[in-house]
Order: structure tokens, then C-alpha cells, then sequence
């Protein structure tokens, strides 16, 4: 059985911030955890926003294993894509 999530990313307004990197997440649970999984863009009215922009909030909705119960910890990262990598801050 499935949950339905909605994930928030905010990315800080720091100089710098913000990345044209491909973006991934898994989630670990109490008594599971995710597969690893993209964020990007799924609904056709935003396929042309730029996602991860320095000062943005961006919403991604999936699908998570409903045995996940209370998340533990996130493991994110991206692939390198594009010219500009700062540190990360993660809260």
C-alpha cells in the first residue's frame, strides 16, 4: 500500500545558490525506506519551470511506500549537470 507525500524543497537566497543539476531523494522510515527518486517536474503546467533557483520553493508529489511510517532521515544529492556548484545547507 502507497502514501501520497507532498515534498517541499527550498532552495536558500544565498549568492550562489540554486543548480540546473538533476536532483535526487530517498527517504528513510522507521521501519522502511524509498527507493531513490527523481524530483522534476511531472504536471505539464509547469514542465517549463526551472526548478531549484536560488530563493524558490518547489512542490513535488509522490507516491511512497506506506510502510515508511515517521521519516528518520532524507538522503539527497544531484549529478553534477551544469557549470555552478556550491555547498549545500540541508535543514
Amino acid at each position: 500500500m502507497a502514501t501520497n507525500w507532498t515534498i517541499f524543497v527550498y532552495t536558500s537566497d544565498r549568492v550562489g545558490a540554486g543548480t540546473d543539476a538533476n536532483v535526487y531523494m530517498q527517504v528513510f522510515g522507521a521501519k522502511s525506506s524509498s527507493a531513490q527518486f527523481s524530483l522534476e517536474n511531472k504536471s505539464s503546467a509547469s514542465k517549463n519551470k526551472k526548478l531549484f533557483e536560488a530563493g524558490q520553493c518547489d512542490r513535488f508529489d509522490k507516491s511512497m511506500p506506506g510502510d515508511l511510517c515517521n521519516p528518520q532521515r532524507v538522503r539527497n544529492g544531484h549529478d553534477n549537470k551544469g557549470t555552478q556548484h556550491s555547498d549545500r545547507a540541508a535543514d
